[in-house]
């Protein structure tokens, strides 16, 4: 409860920061190419020094790791939230040194605390407490734009403030959290023992092929399925279906919506079908409905069809994500011992964070041709092939136990 405390108040606070910044940049300069720019800088320290930054998390004590950076975060943020009040206002260069300078704390925090839970919650519990875990997320994700469209009014500096407190609330509820200490966290940390360690986590992946198959299905997500609800719905609802305002806001919220009730399910089908299998059916289900869109599409051009079929598609699709992400986090803690909980998780994001540029420039690559019938179809297709390789890389695993210890 500390843990997960700590983090929907800093998540919360961080994710209507985010959002109010977006939007003061789109009124500041009326620009959706430099808007698109500041999400796009948060990424690159991410993709790039993810693999160092699980080293630190191995190394040292999680725990303190996580308390220190939440208490630094909140720091950088009220030195922001002065320099608006002095300048009353921001330049997109501070906020490009605001959104690359959290993303350079986040790196490391992020593989320390995906480690944190498996060792402070008994086995049994881990699928609940994962659902608990993702329906917070769900619902901040689902609920934080109403909000913070709301609280803009009121302008940035308040925001700021709030969210500076969020991280110091959250570092002060972790202090509180008793965490083991292993004999890796003793050892000393120098250029050698970290390459060293380093090594040791890229090496893992091919002495286990269970682990890489889990970071590939999660970067197949990431590339062919996000990029559908990021992309290509608001792209075909508001150009080729010519939505208005209020249809597509609609539409998006019975999406999302599907996101906060998941959870809930995932929780009771987890006690009775293992991970590993629901994972297979689950994206095999995603396939057959992604081909049989693409078949809807073909086939009519009713406008009430389409609108309708796409928001069931959107709205089982999400869901369908949302279980399949709470499956693949308990099927790495399963897997992955602990000991190499940072390293594997660092090398697990920055694969999925390479994975969303490269599938956003695909979709988009897909729908310049105007056919989202071609899109839904060749995502199937790309989906399957996903499919067949994740089933190969987890069929040495088929006479052995469910899970095995590297």
């Amino acid at each position: 409860m500390l843990l997960i405390v700590g983090r929907f108040v800093s998540i919360f606070g961080t994710y209507i920061q985010n959002f109010s910044l977006s939007l003061y940049v789109l009124h500041k300069t009326g620009d959706a190419a430099l808007f698109a720019s500041t999400i796009a800088v948060s990424f690159i320290p991410r993709i790039i020094l993810g693999p160092f930054a699980g080293v630190l998390a191995d190394k040292f004590n999680k725990k303190k790791i996580m308390v220190t950076l939440d208490f630094i975060s909140g720091g950088v943020i009220a030195i922001y939230s002065l320099i608006f009040f002095l300048k009353g206002e921001f330049s997109i260069f501070d906020i490009y040194v605001i959104q690359i300078t959290l993303s350079l704390l986040n790196v490391i925090f992020a593989p320390a605390s995906m480690g944190v839970l498996p060792v402070i919650i008994e086995k049994s519990e881990r699928k609940d407490a994962n659902s608990l875990n993702s329906f917070l997320s769900s619902g901040l994700e689902f609920i934080t734009p109403l909000i913070a469209g709301f609280t803009y009014s009121f302008g940035l500096l308040p925001i700021m403030i709030f969210n500076s407190l969020s991280f110091v609330i959250s570092g002060i509820s972790e202090i509180f959290i008793k965490l083991p200490v292993s004999k890796r966290e003793k050892s000393k940390l120098n250029v050698k023992s970290f390459l060293v360690d380093l090594k040791e986590g890229v090496v893992i992946l091919g002495k286990d092929r269970s682990i890489l198959g889990l970071i590939f299905i999660g970067c197949g997500l990431n590339l062919l399925i996000g990029p559908l609800f990021s992309i290509a719905f608001p792209y075909i609802l508001k150009t080729q279906l010519l939505v208005d305002d209020r249809t597509f806001g609609i539409v998006l919220s019975i999406m999302i919506s599907a996101m906060v009730i998941s959870p809930f399910i995932a929780s009771n089908i987890l006690k009775k079908v293992s991970i590993n299998t629901l994972l297979k059916k689950i994206y095999l289900l995603i396939i057959i409905m992604t081909i049989a869109c693409g078949g809807i599409f073909l086939g009519t051009s009713n406008f009430l069809v389409l609108i309708i079929s796409l928001t069931i598609f959107g709205f089982l699709v999400a869901g369908l994500i949302n279980i399949l992400g709470i499956c693949l986090v308990g099927s790495f803690q399963d897997i992955v011992p602990e000991e190499y909980y940072g390293r594997i998780g660092a090398l697990f994001n920055s694969s999925m964070d390479i994975a969303t540029p490269l599938g956003q420039l695909l979709i988009g690559f897909i729908l310049a041709g105007g056919n989202s019938a071609s899109l839904f179809i060749i995502t199937g297709i790309l989906l399957s092939t996903y499919l067949i390789v994740f089933r190969w890389l987890t069929k040495e695993n088929k006479n052995k136990n469910k899970y095995r210890s590297v």
